[in-house]
């Protein structure tokens, strides 16, 4: 049987401008003044001269500025800041307001000093914040529409400037243009030696030059920091990506055999205790390789998550760690490597007596006591969502709202992604059999959410939706898809969210690979026959 195709354009005149902004806020403001005024709120006003104490120190900061020239015409209304918590891999996406005057604002949660961006417009520029201040950036627009970011404001305006100055040969772009014919033509070894003496160079006239200027001695750190975190990076990503390769092309000799003994010694040229490694823009990618890499898990470390139940985890890690790998054991890397393993397992502990288990295990072999600190707070917030949450009365809420309100009495599974997502295209293509199946249930829906610049392709959109069964289809604008970023918090896709009958959302990072067991366990008065044999 055919269906016919349902594709909603529902754009709802959305804007955060008009949802933020009173109307004093629309009458003619000196944005000078105001970020003037609203500098002189913020919480801490004097900047730190190191990272000695209190590095992880969880505080809001916020984001102001204004856009000299700023109109709608322009084409977008509002931008976003893809924070997290390091530490425990929680996504906070703050989104921009922008005033229809051009002044802006945003605030989120900051675990320690970092290293970031704002993107408006497709565009990324950089600034540096720390816990508890207020950052202003002043923007400028010519007559090409290209916006210009021409200075800082606050007690951070210095730092700022110092970092947006200097330049280094960073040859992130050029080095993974060609990364897959890199490890196919050349021995790892052979990789690894030319890295090095890249970042040998590089890093020797960094530090000339940081000798000369009159640089903060905290901004030549941070400087520094980030060169040797970029190189290090590069480095873990040739031997993880000289894996997958490995299994695309078998013929290759250079991506057979194992790596070298000795690939990981790199490791040694870090200081893995020093703080400023947190701040930098690369740290996400590195301590994700980190994590993942054979340097943290040992050769029969997988096992043990396998099974969690039998053993502790974190102290057969620890051990394991201290035995084989002295140049990172008991570093403040490894540690937050550890509490980065923590959400997920708390996620699916099932009950609060296993959490308290598992966060135990983690606090034993922990030494920081700010690191044990966001493991006793990360416990407090999975388990307040444990049942589930309602929504908050705020615009990006309301967002969400008009998309499913029509749905209630159903229980909702809603899939947000875009045309150039590899992976939410593969699971959305997995399962649309078992969709076309259910189209009819009384009890489930199935939604998909996509904004208009993630998937560009109408003719593509419109084959797409039909052929995989997505009967529930949504394109929303870009501003009104930043906003359900903010809300669900989360800076990557695929993502699923688990709405219940009422409107409650039951879990904003479903595991949709797991639905039909999933299902079943938060809805066994719907659901519980459903997937047995021959149903």
């Amino acid at each position: 049987m055919k269906y016919p195709l349902i594709v909603f354009f529902i754009f709802l005149n959305f804007s955060f401008a008009v949802a933020q902004t009173s109307s004093k806020k629309t009458a003619t403001i000196d944005p000078d003044g105001w970020m003037k005024q609203e500098l002189a709120k913020a919480k801490i006003k004097t900047v730190l001269k190191n990272y000695d104490k209190n590095f992880f120190r969880p505080d809001t900061v916020r984001i102001i500025g204004y856009i000299e020239g700023y109109s709608s015409k322009l084409g977008f209304a509002s931008g976003i800041i893809y924070s997290g918590n390091q530490l425990t891999t929680e996504q906070y996406p703050a989104a921009i307001r922008i005033y229809p005057d051009g002044r802006f604002e945003t605030s989120y949660l900051a675990t320690n000093p970092e290293m970031s961006y704002v993107y408006f417009n497709d565009e990324i520029y950089k600034y540096y914040i720390e816990p508890g201040q207020t950052l202003a950036l002043i923007f400028k627009t010519s007559q090409d529409k290209k916006m210009e970011l021409i200075r800082y404001g606050g007690p951070l305006a210095l730092d700022n400037q110092q970092l947006k100055d200097f330049k280094w040969e960073d040859n992130q772009q050029k080095f993974y243009r060609n990364f897959d014919k890199l490890l196919t033509e050349k021995p790892i070894q052979q990789i690894k030696d030319q890295i090095v003496a890249t970042w040998d160079s590089v890093q020797g006239d960094v530090n000339s030059r940081l000798a000369k200027s009159k640089y903060t001695a905290k901004v030549k750190h941070l400087i520094q920091s980030e060169v040797a975190i970029n190189y290090a990076s590069q480095l873990f990503n040739s031997e993880m990506y000289r894996g997958y390769f490995a299994k695309q092309d078998t013929a290759s000799p250079n991506l057979k055999g194992k790596i070298p003994a000795d690939y990981f010694d790199f490791i040694k040229r870090l200081d893995l205790n020093d703080p400023s490694l947190f701040v930098t823009r690369q740290f996400s990618t590195f301590i994700n390789r980190f994590e993942y890499s054979p340097l943290f898990r040992l050769d029969g470390f997988n096992k043990v998550i396998m099974n969690q139940r039998k053993g502790d985890m974190y102290q057969a890690l620890d051990s394991s760690n201290r035995q084989a790998n002295a140049a990172i054991a008991g570093t403040l890397v490894t540690e937050v490597a550890k509490l980065r393993t923590l959400k997920n397992r708390l996620s699916v502990a099932g009950d609060t007596a296993r959490m308290t288990t598992i966060s135990n295990s983690l606090l034993a072999v922990l030494t920081n006591s700010e690191l044990k600190r966001e493991v006793l707070a990360l416990k407090t917030r999975i388990k307040k969502t444990m049942d589930g949450y309602a929504l908050p009365q705020t615009a990006s809420a309301t967002v969400f709202k008009k998309l499913t309100d029509k749905y209630r009495g159903k229980v909702v599974l809603v899939d947000f992604w875009a045309e150039s997502c590899g992976p939410c295209r593969a699971g959305i293509e997995r399962m649309k059999e078992e969709r076309l199946k259910l189209k009819d249930n009384p009890n489930l829906v199935f939604v998909f959410v996509t904004d208009s610049s993630g998937t560009p392709d109408m003719n593509f959109y419109k084959d797409y939706v039909v052929k995989n069964h997505m009967f529930e289809s949504y394109i929303v604008s870009s501003d009104e898809y930043l906003a359900l970023r903010e809300l669900f918090k989360f800076n990557g896709i695929p993502r699923y969210i688990l709405m219940d009958p009422d409107g409650k959302i039951r879990n904003d990072d479903f595991p949709m690979h797991n639905w039909r067991f999933e299902l079943p366990k938060n809805y066994p008065q719907l659901f519980n026959n459903m997937f047995m044999p021959g149903s």
